[in-house]
């Protein structure tokens, strides 16, 4: 019986030594697929997140490229109107100069000639300071009524 006894403890530690060792063994396995898992996935999300990220920033390079291109075209339009503004200010300016040197020849040629010459050939009376009201009379016209 004691032989017997001995096995059964001898079974009895074997077997739970192995069950130990397979507990470990799980646990260990289990924490490994764990990290392993937990790897896995940290790679995954890295791989999408760093997708997205070039993504985003290939997106943000195009806009950049194309507000570029829309700010150097309408600096090119801007330019245009410039020189289209500057050109009609000049020609403003040359107009406004010959209406100016118009006005100035006409002026001249008035300046040139007197009053006598704008009112040669009208009957201008010539005031001695005499008889005032005869002079007037006269100029009306001979009339029936004498003073």
């Amino acid at each position: 019986m004691a032989k017997t006894k001995e096995k059964k403890s001898v079974k009895f530690c074997e077997d739970f030594y192995e069950r130990g060792l397979m507990q470990r063994a799980v646990r260990h396995m289990k924490l490994f697929s764990q990290v392993a898992g937990n790897r896995m996935y940290k790679r995954r999300v890295e791989e999408k997140i760093t997708i997205e990220v070039k993504a985003k920033v290939q997106e943000k390079k195009l806009q950049l490229e194309f507000l570029e291109s829309m700010i150097r075209e309408l600096e090119e339009k801007y330019r245009i109107e410039l020189r289209k503004k500057a050109i009609l200010k000049n020609q403003c300016d040359q107009a406004y100069l010959r209406g100016v040197s118009a006005i100035s020849q006409e002026a001249l040629k008035m300046s040139y000639s007197t009053l006598d010459d704008y009112y040669r050939g009208m009957k201008m009376p010539t005031y001695d300071g005499k008889n005032i009201y005869q002079q007037m009379r006269s100029l009306n016209g001979p009339t029936s009524i004498t003073a």
